[in-house]
C-alpha cells in the first residue's frame, strides 16, 4: 500500500476512532477490551491519545521524546483530548513530505512515511479494540489489512525478537483471500531458533492459515473474533506457535 493511500487511511481511522470515543464515553468507559488483558475502554482511548502525541512529538523533535502528555488534565473530556491528539498528528505528518528523513525506531525506514504507516495500523487496531469492547461490528479496508499483515510479519516479528525467537522450524503459510478462490497475497514464514526465515516454497508449509484480509489481519494481531474466522489446514501447533511469537513481538 503506497504512502498517500496510507495517509488517507490514517485520516479515516482517526476520525472513526474519534466518533467511537464520542459515542461510547463515558458510559462504556469500564467495558473491558477483549484483546488487551486488564484494559478498559477509557484506558484504551487514553492510550491512543498518548500514542498519537508521542509520535507527533517524535517527528517534530527528531528524537524519541522523554516526556509527553499521556493523559488529559483533570476535568478535560477524554474523547475530546484524544481527538486533539489525532488532529495534531495529522497536521504534523501532512506538513512534511513522506520521504523526508526522520527519526524512527526502524533500522530500514527512517522517513516520515514510516510514521504514516505505523500510525495508520496502530489506530486501526485500536479502533477494532474499541468496537469489540462495545460489541459493535467492524471492518478494515482490505488493502490496509493486507499491509497490516505484512507489517506484523516484517517490522514486528522480523525485528523485535532479535535472536530470541525460539521457533521450531515449522513453516506457516498465510493467505489473504478475496473470496471465490481469488488469492490476494500470501506469505510463508518459518520461525527458527535464532531468526525468522521469510519466503521458501509455499507447498512445503506445515500449515496454511487462510481468511479474508480483515480476518487474517485480526489473526496476526491477536484480534480474531467469531465474525472474522480463519481456516487452518495442517499442523495447528505450527500456527499456534507463530501466533504466540507474534504476540511476543507485539508487546
Amino acid at each position: 500500500m503506497n504512502t498517500p493511500a496510507l495517509l488517507v487511511q490514517l485520516r479515516t481511522e482517526i476520525e472513526q476512532f474519534g466518533q467511537l470515543a464520542d459515542a461510547t464515553l463515558p458510559d462504556s468507559s469500564r467495558k473491558p477490551v477483549p484483546a488487551c488483558e486488564g484494559m478498559v475502554l477509557g484506558e484504551l482511548v487514553r492510550h491512543v491519545g498518548s500514542v498519537h502525541r508521542v509520535a507527533s512529538q517524535w517527528v517534530r523533535e527528531g528524537r524519541r521524546p522523554t516526556t509527553w502528555a499521556t493523559a488529559p488534565e483533570a476535568g478535560d473530556n477524554l474523547a475530546a483530548w484524544a481527538r486533539r491528539g489525532g488532529a495534531d498528528l495529522l497536521e504534523t505528518l501532512t506538513r512534511r513530505h513522506p520521504a523526508q528523513q526522520c527519526s524512527t525506531w526502524s533500522a530500514t525506514d527512517r522517513t516520515v512515511g514510516f510514521w504514516i504507516r505505523r500510525m495508520a495500523h496502530e489506530t486501526a487496531m485500536h479502533r477494532v479494540d474499541a468496537c469489540q469492547a462495545v460489541d459493535a461490528p467492524w471492518s478494515v479496508n482490505p488493502q490496509l489489512a493486507t499491509d497490516g499483515v505484512a507489517e506484523a510479519l516484517e517490522l514486528w516479528l522480523g525485528t523485535r525478537l532479535g535472536s530470541q525467537v525460539g521457533g521450531s522450524g515449522r513453516a506457516v503459510r498465510l493467505v489473504a483471500s478475496a473470496g471465490l478462490g481469488t488469492k490476494v497475497v500470501d506469505w510463508t514464514v518459518r520461525p527458527l531458533m535464532t531468526l525468522v526465515e521469510f519466503g521458501g516454497d509455499p507447498a512445503g508449509a506445515d500449515v496454511t492459515v487462510t481468511g479474508a484480509p480483515a480476518a487474517l489481519w485480526a489473526w496476526t494481531w491477536g484480534r480474531s473474533d467469531k465474525d472474522h474466522p480463519v481456516n487452518v489446514v495442517g499442523d495447528k501447533g505450527a500456527a499456534d506457535e507463530l501466533r504466540e511469537l507474534l504476540g511476543r513481538a507485539q508487546l
